[in-house]
């Protein structure tokens, strides 16, 4: 109980802190595009916080806000906030059996952050393999 209360304090303490998320400015409008449904939408808003760091760290901390107890559960979270069934099909975490690597988007680098700031203890390695295990796989219907 008590590490719940820390976890509630520490969203509470950077909720009233920090204007990370844009609100009374248009700044936060890119936020409106997520979940993303197309190779072309990832690799569009990939671009966007690639060449924008406040874009890149307001994405950080929406994901960060959404929280887990598991690496595995904040990973899953996470990729389900930003790209569909229909778009994550088409990637993989390495780019094998013929899909598009997730790991050389500039998301991935937001996912490390967001779950490092969120879990200290989730190492790169974790963060990998759970989001090796991720992906959607496509129906057979």
């Amino acid at each position: 109980m008590p590490l719940q209360i820390d976890r509630i304090e520490k969203l509470l303490s950077n909720f009233m802190t920090e204007n990370v998320l844009g609100e009374g400015d248009n700044d936060g409008d890119f936020l409106n595009n997520i979940p993303l449904g197309s190779v072309d939408a990832i690799n569009s808003f990939d671009s966007e916080i690639k060449s924008d760091k406040r874009k890149f760290k307001k994405l950080a901390h929406l994901l960060y806000l959404l929280g887990g107890d598991t690496t595995q559960k904040i990973v899953y979270s996470h990729m389900n906030k930003l790209i569909t069934n229909e778009a994550g099909v088409l990637y993989s975490g390495q780019g094998k059996k013929k899909k598009l690597p997730c790991m050389n988007l500039t998301l991935y680098n937001v996912i490390l952050v967001a779950t490092r700031k969120w879990l200290s203890t989730a190492t790169e390695v974790d963060i990998k393999n759970q989001l090796h295990f991720y992906w959607p796989q496509q129906s057979h219907a």
